[in-house]
């Protein structure tokens, strides 16, 4: 008697895990669940609310001032910082570029960029994916996202190497991780990959002549980057003499 009820409670246990297990998949499959579900980390470090409003403030920013600039530089702080149209003062470039910025960010605001079917959208993404501590296969899903929704409204798009870096809280591994999956995005869209570490870039990460705290560009660093752009990006127009 006890070991049939035993047996019964197996069945029963069984029957409702594996409900359980067909449930889930069938709510993942149909997009009920987010990829995050999945792919996050409990060590990934989140958002501050104040950095979230700054994102959402120049996003609001862009939408209301919109560009009809022939090259749109999209990014994080790394895009924001310089002035595209001193350092290619011969084209038409608008930068869109967000300090903080992320991925997923992006995302949230990828459709008010204010932009007028540009020639040429240049992407450089992912560092701050990589700081928060997120997995490269989930950043590669965003990233797959964003591409997605770049391609039908830019003549091309050029992405960018996620530029290494030399500070603690980054992880290089996750960095080249992360450049080979984009690499590999870049030829799936028909988008134009450029490589920057190779210049940029020693054993130890971000060189120090070209940065200021082995995370951003300094002055020669984005003299390096105008150099490999010029040579990369035709509609920038460049008429110097070329690094």
């Amino acid at each position: 008697m006890g070991h049939a009820l035993m047996q019964k409670k197996h069945i029963i246990i069984t029957s409702l895990i594996f409900v359980f297990i067909a449930g889930g998949a069938g709510i993942f499959l149909s997009g009920a669940w987010p990829c995050s579900y999945f792919f996050s980390d409990s060590k990934e470090i989140k958002e501050p609310d104040f950095m979230r409003k700054h994102i959402d403030a120049i996003g609001e920013l862009h939408a209301a001032f919109p560009t009809s600039a022939d090259v749109v530089f999209i990014g994080d702080s790394r895009v924001q910082i310089p002035q595209w149209s001193d350092m290619f003062p011969a084209a038409s470039v608008a930068n869109r570029g967000i300090g903080g910025d992320t991925l997923d960010g992006l995302l949230k605001h990828i459709d008010n960029l204010g932009m007028n079917s540009p020639e040429v959208v240049v992407l450089e993404m992912g560092v701050n994916d990589v700081l928060r501590r997120r997995q490269p296969e989930f950043t590669s899903v965003l990233a797959d996202q964003v591409m997605k929704k770049l391609k039908p409204v830019a003549g091309r798009m050029v992405i960018l190497e996620v530029i290494d870096c030399a500070v603690e809280e980054c992880d290089r591994n996750s960095v080249a991780d992360l450049n080979s999956r984009f690499r590999a995005l870049s030829v799936q869209y028909g988008a134009q990959f450029v490589a920057l570490n190779p210049y940029l870039s020693g054993p130890e990460g971000l060189l120090p002549a070209y940065s200021y705290d082995g995370l951003h560009l300094n002055a020669e660093g984005y003299q390096v980057l105008t150099g490999i752009l010029c040579r990369e990006i035709m509609e920038l127009k460049c008429n110097y003499a070329r690094r």
